[in-house]
């Protein structure tokens, strides 16, 4: 069986979760007999394709490619990223594609079987929170149709692919994501107590309720609340925090996964209150570096969770304080979550998503020779 991944989300992540799970899903398959895999990155500066053993097609993108290849006269990034792509994946020994993105491929094998990943649905579901809606949800549309098949991240997803789309069920598959190991940090980057917050904070991730929340907790008092990702707090999310008192209780924290992976063991629990979400990784991330969760009991949280974290309807203030204020204060119960996540993220390993991935491969071909 040859199986090839396009560049797409190669190109467009340094880092970030649909490129972990790539490689991560990429670096088990290396690993079973009579699987022969083709990886395309074209001109990339992703973090985990660098730091795997993974062989691929393409140049990561340092100081020196990008004056070779990029000047004021010509731009060669995207010739070059045409030619390997079709260079690489016309071959007629070819079974399967998976596409690394939705819609923004280069290039296309004809007469091969095509698989995409879909993660979510949020640009249909809040498109009024990104200024690209129309162009990418074009291109989604056309991506999901011109697949034979495609891997859902969730139920919760695949629902939602369902109802919004029409698709049969029959041409969908649900894989759960896995989760990585981590080495325990004995050392401490944040020295005071913490409440730790991950990810975006835009319309859907329920940031603004948490603050409001957060501001009526006894346990203000008592621990700061740090926010982890990718920008620095926005003059309106600043104002916010004022208006709230909060300017000295609210920290931003930018930094690597390793830097995570500290404040993970060392925080006093997770507070995870998505109005929606495709999957949901922090969650696991953090059971699995022995951090208790509060998250919402919506979309595919519950799915991900598995009754190991402390569920919250987090469109209602007071439940998010009243759980905040409970698991803060009551170590039998941030005990007990810790076991019940311990245990949970056993059930999400990579491996595992690696061969049922394999499994969905060896579907859609035998399926395909049926006809």
């Amino acid at each position: 069986m040859h199986i090839a991944y396009d560049s797409q989300i190669f190109r467009l992540q340094e880092n970030g979760g649909i490129s972990k799970y790539f490689v991560r899903v990429i670096e088990n398959l290396v690993l079973e007999k009579d699987v022969y895999l083709t990886v395309v990155s074209g001109i990339h500066k992703n973090e985990y394709l660098i730091n795997s053993n993974i062989k691929y097609s393409g140049i990561f993108y340092f100081n020196f490619i990008r004056k070779l290849i990029s000047n004021r006269f010509y731009d060669f990034t995207s010739a070059y990223n045409f030619f390997i792509e079709k260079n690489k994946l016309s071959t007629n020994k070819l079974d399967i594609i998976h596409q690394t993105y939705n819609g923004y491929e280069l290039y296309k094998p004809t007469n091969t079987i095509c698989i995409i990943t879909l993660h979510d649905l949020i640009y249909e579901k809040y498109p009024n929170d990104f200024s690209d809606s129309n162009d990418v949800l074009i291109r989604k549309k056309a991506s999901i149709e011109n697949a034979d098949h495609i891997i859902c991240v969730s139920k919760n997803t695949q629902t939602d692919l369902i109802n919004y789309y029409q698709v049969d069920i029959s041409k969908t598959t649900v894989v759960y994501h896995g989760v990585d190991e981590f080495e325990k940090h004995n050392y401490r980057i944040v020295s005071f107590p913490y409440i730790l917050y991950v990810g975006k904070r835009n319309g859907y991730k329920n940031f603004k309720n948490t603050l409001r929340a957060f501001e009526k907790t006894k346990s203000k008092q008592d621990a700061k609340l740090v926010c982890f990702g990718s920008s620095s707090f926005s003059q309106e999310e600043t104002d916010f925090i004022s208006k709230l008192g909060l300017t000295n209780d609210v920290v931003y924290f930018k930094g690597s996964d390793i830097e995570l992976i500290n404040l993970y063991q060392h925080a006093n629990f997770l507070i995870y209150p998505s109005i929606y979400e495709g999957f949901g990784l922090p969650v696991l991330e953090a059971m699995a570096n022995d951090c208790p969760v509060i998250c919402s009991d919506r979309s595919s949280l519950p799915e991900v969770s598995n009754n190991c974290a402390l569920e919250i309807n987090c469109e209602n203030i007071k439940s998010i304080t009243d759980a905040m204020d409970k698991l803060f204060y009551d170590n039998d119960l941030r005990n007990k979550l810790i076991k019940l996540g311990s245990e949970n993220v056993k059930n999400f390993t990579w491996k595992n998503t690696a061969l049922n991935t394999l499994n969905v491969y060896q579907k859609v071909i035998k399926e395909n020779k049926l006809f």
